[in-house]
């Protein structure tokens, strides 16, 4: 059974385990620096960092921002060994179910198979692509540039540019504006 497990402490033992996924499972520019991650994890209230679990044993990650308007989803990755077993669509609908706000996430544009896969998955999980909203990640550090995404939203959302942009302003000022 699928649980997320609220770290709020980066001495948890499953706070390292969540460190050398993120290294793994995403680019460097689409990470904060480590120190940055860690003052988020232990004193940032907004920002939830969760150990995806499975009979008490780590098998993923799940970082989200509680933001005004929407849940944030910053990132989401399972151990290589268990991916494609359904851990990350239970954990998305594991959120869901603790938030009424309506979740929205970033994805890369659809340029290669691997980034049409994820494109997919979050459909099947629910999430509409917002693929006529322009949309540009902004650099986590200056050595790299900024990253043209996709949002994707799940929940009742009215996919108004006037939504998005509030959205992602606020995605902007609370995560990126470190």
């Amino acid at each position: 059974m699928v649980q997320l497990r609220r770290i709020v402490d980066t001495g948890d033992a499953s706070y390292a385990l969540i460190e050398n996924l993120m290294r793994e499972a995403f680019p460097p520019e689409e990470q904060r620096s480590a120190e940055l991650q860690r003052r988020n994890v232990d004193r940032c209230n907004i920002f939830i960092c969760n150990a995806i679990e499975v009979d008490g044993r780590f098998v993923g990650l799940l970082n989200y921002w509680n933001l005004e308007d929407v849940v944030y989803v910053e990132h989401l990755a399972t151990i290589a060994a268990l991916r494609c077993r359904g851990i990350g669509r239970e954990a998305l609908s594991l959120l869901r179910r603790q938030t009424a706000m309506p979740i929205v996430l970033e994805v890369e544009l659809p340029t290669d198979e691997l980034s049409r896969r994820r494109i997919v998955f979050y459909e099947r999980c629910g999430f509409r692509l917002c693929s006529d909203f322009d949309y540009r990640q902004p650099p986590y550090d200056r050595r790299y540039s900024e990253i043209p995404m996709y949002l994707m939203i799940n929940g009742e959302y009215s996919l108004t540019q006037s939504n998005l942009q509030r959205a992602a302003g606020q995605i902007f000022d609370a995560v990126y504006a470190q």
